[in-house]
């Protein structure tokens, strides 16, 4: 996390635009402020990822193994293709199943866990393809826009996760 936050620091709004793929000054304030504020209220790691195409490295959007405590084995899986154009082609199970690779073969984790808002079909599926089995709904869990929304908690054990993604 620290490598992370030295990063942010020694580059300028335009560098890191073209370095974290951020679209304009709201999401860098955004991302500020999560490093400067609310990344301390995780208590445990975070490991963030870039997605990016093959073909050009152009950055279209991010990825974390967040709330990640390594004496339990468990980690929180999230992610976000920025650009509308990117999305619906398959480019998130892709990343998706690199992520879950990398927690459970290169951290060691025994847990990966998503939470999902209810309504998000296609992060549900993204998930469901790996192997995430839903385990619970968490009523009330999070507030958006003044807006009061649900959560559904999907997990995926070491055990169960067949390296395939279908």
């Amino acid at each position: 996390m620290e490598e992370y936050i030295e990063e942010f620091n020694s580059h300028n709004d335009k560098e890191l635009k073209e370095i974290f793929g951020f679209v304009n000054d709201d999401e860098i304030l955004v991302q500020r402020n999560k490093l400067f504020g609310g990344m301390k209220t995780y208590r445990s790691t975070c490991i963030f990822f870039h997605l990016m195409l093959k073909e050009n490295q152009k950055v279209i959007g991010a990825a974390s193994l967040h709330n990640w405590y390594p004496s339990h084995q468990r980690a929180e899986i999230g992610y976000n293709i920025k650009f509308e154009e990117y999305r619906g082609k398959g480019l998130m199970k892709e990343a998706a199943k690199a992520i879950v690779d990398y927690g459970f073969n290169e951290l060691y984790l025994n847990r990966i866990e998503a939470i999902i808002a209810p309504e998000n079909i296609s992060s549900k599926r993204t998930v469901e393809r790996l192997g995430f089995v839903q385990e619970g709904l968490l009523k009330e869990h999070y507030i958006e826009n003044g807006i009061i929304s649900d959560s559904l908690i999907y997990g995926l054990l070491k055990s169960k996760y067949h390296h395939k993604f279908v």
